[in-house]
Parts: structure tokens; sequence; C-alpha cells
């Protein structure tokens, strides 16, 4: 089962628990922390980082 292969970790901004998860190994995967059986979602490190710089960008708008 893929939820049992690599380390998941939380991010640093978590307080309340309720929170992504994320484990980083060929490929970028993500998790709802209250739902860690539950099917999660998958990208390449490339797109997470297209993603992430996207993010960034469109916070400097709001």
């Amino acid at each position: 089962m893929i939820h049992s292969r690599g380390i998941w970790k939380k991010s640093s901004y978590s307080e309340s628990g309720a929170c992504l998860e994320f484990r980083a190994q060929e490929r970028v995967h993500l998790r709802d922390s209250k739902f860690p059986l539950v099917r999660h979602v998958s990208c390449t490190a490339d797109a997470w980082g297209r993603f992430i710089e996207y993010v960034k960008s469109s916070k400097s708008s709001l």
C-alpha cells in the first residue's frame, strides 16, 4: 500500500492539526491529515514547483 512508504510531513504552519501533509519521493504526494488513509494527490516535482511559483505570484496580487 502506497500509504506506508515514505515519511509524511506536516506543514510548519499547521497548528490546529488539520492540515496538508506531503512527502517527496519520485513524485510529490499530498494528503489531508484528517483522512490519511483516503486517496491522495501526486504530481511531478516540476509540476509542484510550477504550482508553488503560481501561488506565490498570485499572493502578491491579492
